[in-house]
């Protein structure tokens, strides 16, 4: 059995935003939302493409929580009183 394979808005070459960010990872994943309600991606396709992207997403959550315990970390400690 062969899957139907479909690109997003006919056979133009897609723009993928920048993914560095987790505003860039929401709207990726909103337009992923759209392409597959609109029928111009599988509804499977844009799942796993979603949870891709939600893992990326965690992960950019995780470095930029490292970078603020890393900073406190590095901060001159006031004694305690």
């Amino acid at each position: 059995m062969q899957t139907k394979r479909t690109t997003p808005r006919g056979d133009k070459k897609r723009y993928i935003g920048r993914l560095d960010s987790v505003a860039g990872v929401r709207r990726e994943i909103c337009r992923l939302y759209r392409d597959a309600r609109q029928g111009a991606l599988d509804v499977a396709d844009a799942s796993k493409l979603a949870n891709i992207l939600y893992i990326a997403g965690r992960l950019l959550e995780r470095q930029e929580l490292e970078a603020r315990v890393q900073k406190l970390e590095e901060a001159p400690q006031e004694p305690w009183r």
